[in-house]
């Protein structure tokens, strides 16, 4: 585990790279270390190729691959993140200039996302090389 020097000196505060925050939880923090965001990323945009133009909301991709809500919405925020992906590898559809949404189980209105072309990139390569980081 990493230590923070800290402005004033050294502190026992662990540094956990985005994953979790400093005054999560211990169970929190151990999910942090055990999470593999990559994976999922790929999981999500395998998905999104699979749907084709016609995109997939968050609670398509959740019941696509068996993985809870929970752990799927915040992929495709990873996908705003220019520091996880330089291009990005999915984006919100939007056709006439407004952004395409769905209405969810709740009924309540799911934006829906369609792969990009370096996200196809990015599933081709997981699928010809899966010992490779693709990401």
């Amino acid at each position: 585990m990493k230590r923070d020097e800290g402005l004033f000196g050294n502190h026992d505060e662990p540094v956990f790279g985005g994953l979790s925050r400093r005054e999560d939880p211990p169970t929190s923090q151990n999910a942090g270390y055990s999470f593999n965001a990559k994976n999922l990323c790929v999981k999500v945009l395998r998905v999104l190729a699979e749907a084709g133009d016609h995109g997939a909301t968050s609670e398509d991709t959740a019941d696509a691959t068996g993985i809870d809500l929970q752990s799927i919405s915040p992929r495709f925020g990873d996908f705003r993140n220019p520091n996880r992906f330089p291009v990005a590898p999915a984006m919100v559809l939007v056709k006439g200039g407004s952004v395409v949404k769905r209405p969810g189980r709740s009924g309540r209105a799911r934006q829906v996302w369609v792969i990009t072309t370096e996200g196809k990139h990015i599933v081709q390569r997981a699928h010809t090389q899966p010992a490779l980081s693709v990401i």
